[in-house]
């Protein structure tokens, strides 16, 4: 199969014209816009997009729902390793978040005591290849079964609170894992 043809099928708006040969050897190939109004439309589109008012700098913390708070940090504490902020206390009232966070505060959650409400979304925590290994063990001695996934460039671990909020643990060393995993 000519690459012309192969080309042409992954870039259906594209043509291949083959280069005239120079006194260096075949010139590269060039590529022609079957519709040039289309790449043209698409500049103008990327130049008149709205920019962002100002920078993002980190995810501050994440809501987190319990009907029972008090367990819910025992839970946090003992599984996560995650404690409360004392500075932040004042907020824990019956309406407002009691705020964990890890020792290097770089993952905080706001614990607030509401019902049981449907999960949205998966609170996803990335780690180097060894502490992935080190929270495989910690998490199946704590919670017995957990679900672990090779998703093919990544690893991850998942599980959920006892209220049902679920949570990844996810590495990106994967060929180091992918042979510490499966030798």
């Amino acid at each position: 199969m000519a690459i012309e043809h192969l080309f042409s099928n992954f870039f259906p708006n594209r043509l291949i014209r083959k280069s005239p040969k120079g006194s260096l050897g075949a010139a590269p190939r060039r590529v022609f816009s079957r519709r040039r109004n289309v790449a043209q439309r698409h500049d103008h589109e990327m130049n008149t997009r709205p920019q962002a008012p100002a920078k993002l700098e980190l995810i501050d913390h994440v809501h987190v729902y319990t009907p029972d708070r008090a367990a819910a940090e025992v839970w946090y504490a003992q599984v996560l390793g995650l404690i409360r902020i004392s500075e932040f206390e004042h907020w824990a009232t019956k309406d407002g978040p009691l705020f964990l966070t890890n020792p290097k505060r770089s993952v905080t959650i706001a614990l607030f005591e509401r019902p049981p409400q449907p999960t949205r979304s998966t609170i996803a925590f990335r780690v180097n290849g060894q502490d992935f290994l080190a929270w495989r063990k910690r998490l199946r001695e704590m919670l017995g079964k957990i679900d672990e996934v090779d998703h093919a460039g990544s690893w991850s671990l998942y599980f959920s609170d006892p209220d049902g909020n679920p949570f990844e643990i996810t590495s990106y060393d994967y060929e180091w894992l992918k042979k510490q995993l499966r030798p």
